[in-house]
């Protein structure tokens, strides 16, 4: 009887300390997404993101617009046809390969939230041009600042 009582006791213990290690790891992811957002928020308030603001005219196809407000671009052809209104983040590589993250490009690279998510270098932004490529695909695009 007593070892019965025992080995209730240590099994008890045993699952009593797993489901505290699981908690932990629960707190765990739990505060790195809360960082992960806060420096995305960060990110967000940057000098690229406001010369970002605004419409511009892609330059192989004048009738292809983006449209930056805040966070959100709006991608439109022909102003009203074919709309799509996507949020993105800032930061200093693509958000699905923050492994190859450069401290010199701060708020570089744009990447896309969603499915499936997109990412972009900035190469150039100033007041009337904005160059970057699609990551993925290698593509350049240029753009100019619609008047």
């Amino acid at each position: 009887m007593k070892k019965s009582l025992l080995l209730l006791m240590i099994i008890a213990a045993f699952s009593c300390n797993q489901k505290n290690t699981q908690k932990d790891n629960e707190i765990n992811i739990s505060e790195e997404v809360t960082t992960q957002k806060t420096t995305a928020n960060t990110l967000e308030n940057s000098e690229v993101l406001e010369k970002l603001q605004g419409t511009w005219t892609n330059n192989l196809d004048y009738l292809s617009t983006l449209t930056f407000e805040g966070n959100s671009v709006i991608n439109a052809y022909q102003d009203t046809l074919s709309i799509r209104k996507v949020e993105f983040v800032l930061g200093n590589s693509c958000l699905n390969a923050p492994a190859v993250a450069e401290e010199d490009k701060k708020d570089l690279y744009i990447t896309t939230k969603g499915k499936p998510s997109e990412c972009y270098l900035i190469k150039e932004l100033n007041d009337s041009i904005l160059k970057m490529t699609f990551v993925d695909g290698n593509i350049d695009l240029i753009f100019n600042r619609k008047k």
